[in-house]
Order: C-alpha cells, then sequence, then structure tokens
C-alpha cells in the first residue's frame, strides 16, 4: 500500500510530489518525524505547510493515484474541468 500525504492546504502529494518539490527547491523541509510520518515544510517564504500520512485505501474518492515517470503523481478530479 503507498503512503499518500495530505497537506494542511486540502491537497494530496505522493513521495514523488514531495521529493520534486524539494528538489527543485519549490518547498524547504523543516521538520520530519520518523514516530508519526508528519513533515513540515516551507511552501513560500514565511509559509509553513504540515503534510501527514494517509494510506492509498484512505483517500477520498474525488482524488485517484496516477504513473508518473518512476513513480506516482496525484490527480483530484475537482482540478478537472469537464
Amino acid at each position: 500500500m503507498m503512503v499518500v500525504y495530505e497537506g494542511t492546504n486540502g491537497r494530496f502529494y505522493t513521495e514523488r510530489d514531495i521529493c520534486r518539490n524539494l528538489d527543485t527547491n519549490e518547498w524547504r523541509l523543516c521538520m520530519w518525524d520518523e514516530d508519526t510520518g508528519l513533515e513540515l515544510v516551507e511552501v513560500e517564504r514565511g509559509e509553513l505547510m504540515m503534510l501527514a500520512p494517509v494510506n492509498e485505501n484512505e483517500l477520498p474518492e474525488r482524488v485517484d493515484l496516477k504513473p508518473a515517470g518512476n513513480g506516482q503523481t496525484v490527480v483530484d478530479r475537482r482540478n478537472e474541468r469537464d
């Protein structure tokens, strides 16, 4: 089962998404709790977002995972246009 993270912004992220944002310096890792899996990242100067792990089977129905590169990414159907 893949772990997906829910951000305090209401969006979901895979580990691939998180690593991409950290590697491109879009985000900066501030804290990571190995026991809980919680991560705190700075997304903009001075703006923090908490990422909490959720199991893939606990995702809302509107959220899908799709292959992307060497991993998966999240597709939130709320953001799709008809």
